[in-house]
């Protein structure tokens, strides 16, 4: 859910920001969502930074507790590592999909957002 926010947060104050890039295009006979596709990059990229910085330290500063479940459940350590990067790596898709999909139902702009305050 942080994700979803902050991208859609990310992508309106930046398509703001930059109207008139996206004005241009329009005016130039883009569509609407390939004159903001910039703005939705940019947005997605940002979003994730949380998260991969989340998922870099992981390990590093505490124990996860997917990792010590798996322990106590009788893994080897090896292979407790082994489901916590699984684990890692598909919080890291799961919010990629989610930047991806808000700022496809966000992307179809016409008009300059409004400020946010």
């Amino acid at each position: 859910m942080g994700i979803a926010a902050l991208t859609a947060r990310i992508f309106h104050r930046s398509l703001h920001d930059h109207w008139d890039e996206a004005e241009g295009w329009l005016a130039l006979g883009a569509t609407a969502r390939e004159s903001t596709v910039l703005r939705a990059r940019e947005a997605v990229r940002e979003a994730l930074i949380p998260s991969i910085d989340q998922t870099r330290t992981t390990g590093l500063v505490v124990l996860p507790g997917a990792f010590v479940g798996a322990i106590f459940g009788g893994l080897s350590p090896f292979e407790a590592g082994r489901f916590q990067i699984v684990v890692l790596a598909a919080i890291i898709a799961a919010g990629s999909i989610t930047a991806v999909l808000v700022v496809r139902g966000l992307g179809d702009v016409r008009t300059r957002p409004q400020a946010m305050r």
